[in-house]
């Protein structure tokens, strides 16, 4: 196991250990934010049915737009979520109806709302890139080769590359979703900022943070199978689990803020490990070693050289 995959350990063991003692404190913030989702997803999937008669993509654009606009709308109770877990991280205490501190005050309204407006134009923006790369080469070989796609192993190929563009899509506005956390915790800054300020600090590790956002995707699967119940679950243990993710990031981050104003927990610094620095340490005895081994090949010649002399 290499330092990076025990880093992702790390993180989502100690999210677990929070959530372990913090679960019914957070069961309702995760009800409410669940329950909107779903019943966003269920009018998109109404509509989506009523247009049906225009065409699978006029259904398809229907469905995205209830997507973006569930991002909006449910921006305050997720920003809410994130704030309950940051402070049970940090071992305050929470009430069960803090998740609706960002929807009853009207200026934490507008900016969670703002930010939900700002990170679902970056998703229709990489997804409408994903979508625009995958149509047209679609197009494109069905105009010029279309018996291609009777091979089994360039469909293979095709669907694979398919795959990995709406993967890097995801990646890149994906790193974004960390601004939610930098909303609660500095709220000197603006909403824009926040977005700008996670994607800064995230743009370096964002394929790391893929991957740790696609291990948490057999959750997903599950989910389907639990019609949803396991998401109950699995809300608050992702939320936590990036939160420990970000706050690793921004150690590594030389142009971060001082930690007192970022709001470290103390217990973070005891874990005094990362993927980075564990493997700066692993190249580190490496080198050692290897001049180690150098070092006496080296010294002999000299030894030598003074045999000879004091003859």
């Amino acid at each position: 196991m290499n330092g990076k995959a025990f880093y992702r350990m790390t993180v989502k063991r100690m999210a677990k250990e929070v959530l372990s003692r913090s679960f019914l404190k957070l069961i309702v913030p995760v009800l409410a934010y669940a329950l909107l989702l779903t019943a966003f997803s269920m009018l998109g999937a109404q509509a989506a049915q009523m247009v049906a008669q225009y065409g699978d993509m006029a259904a398809a654009y229907t469905q995205t737009a209830f997507t973006l606009l569930s991002m909006v709308l449910c921006a305050p109770l997720a920003t809410g979520m994130v704030e309950s877990c940051v402070a049970r991280i940090e071992g305050r205490e929470i009430s069960m109806m803090d998740v609706f501190s960002w929807v009853g005050d009207g200026g934490k309204l507008g900016r969670s709302l703002l930010l939900g407006l700002y990170l679902a134009l970056i998703m229709a923006f990489w997804t409408g890139v994903a979508l625009a790369i995958v149509m047209g080469g679609s197009e494109l070989l069905l105009a010029k080769a279309p018996a291609l796609f009777d091979n089994v192993l360039f469909s293979s190929v095709y669907l694979m590359v398919v795959l990995a563009i709406s993967a890097l899509s995801w990646a890149r506005m994906n790193i974004y979703q960390p601004a939610y956390i930098l909303l609660a915790e500095r709220p000197e800054l603006s909403p824009f900022a926040c977005l700008k300020e996670a994607g800064r600090i995230m743009r370096p590790y964002w394929i790391d943070f893929l991957l740790f956002s696609m291990s948490f995707m057999l959750w997903v699967v599950v989910s389907v199978f639990t019609m949803g119940i396991i998401l109950i679950y699995l809300f608050p243990y992702y939320f936590l689990a990036m939160i420990y993710f970000f706050r690793g990031c921004i150690q590594l981050d030389g142009k971060a803020p001082p930690p007192e104003l970022i709001g470290y927990p103390a217990f973070w610094k005891t874990l005094n490990i990362s993927s980075w620095e564990l493997l700066r340490k692993k190249k580190e005895k490496k080198a050692q070693k290897e001049a180690g081994a150098v070092a006496p090949t080296a010294e002999k010649p000299e030894d030598s050289v003074d045999s000879t002399k004091e003859n």
